[in-house]
């Protein structure tokens, strides 16, 4: 939970190791992404959450690079559908 938005972190990671990364902070820029929950998990605990609403701004696996492989890229599709 943001001030202004949730976010869906539900893989977390990225191989690439850019060095202007958010992911620095917390080592998981330079590390294969991991998988914390499967998109339908994601979405029952997002619509289970005390603070969820419909009309607050999701943001969707900000704690990877959601195209950084086709792993990623269809566990965002899974998850938009």
């Amino acid at each position: 939970m943001h001030s202004s938005l949730l976010a869906i972190n539900s893989i977390v990671g990225c191989p690439n190791g850019c060095k202007y990364c958010l992911l620095q902070a917390t080592n998981d820029n330079n590390c294969l992404p991991k998988e914390l929950a499967t998109p339908k998990e994601a979405v029952k605990q997002l619509l289970e959450y005390k603070y969820y609403d419909k009309d607050i701004p999701l943001c969707l696996l900000p704690n990877t690079d959601v195209f950084v492989n086709p792993k990623n890229t269809n566990y965002l599709l899974e998850l938009l559908g």
